[in-house]
């Protein structure tokens, strides 16, 4: 369905008008295709606890240098871990 709400430079006029819908209708998911619109997106998932991307998770896709530590971090992270072999179920 398509809804005409507010403009989405005003976030709170935003979530207020989809929790108002959300009284009337089911919302299952929100998306957002285009990148400016990501956080609040984020936004109205968590307020109407939907799944999806929460606000944290998305906002490294928005900042470059946040985005840039995300993955130094998983990179550590790989690195720091060992790989002992297999596990050994033999007979005793």
């Amino acid at each position: 369905a398509y809804v005409q709400g507010p403009g989405w430079h005003d976030e709170d006029a935003v979530l207020a008008e989809v929790e108002r819908l959300a009284r009337r209708v089911r919302i299952a998911q929100v998306e957002s295709l285009w990148e400016p619109l990501m956080v609040l997106a984020a936004r109205i998932r968590e307020r109407l606890d939907l799944p999806g991307m929460t606000v944290e998770e998305t906002l490294p896709f928005r900042d470059k240098e946040r985005m840039k530590q995300v993955l130094d971090a998983a990179a550590d992270m790989k690195r720091n871990v060992s790989v002992i072999g297999p596990l050994s179920l033999g007979r005793s």
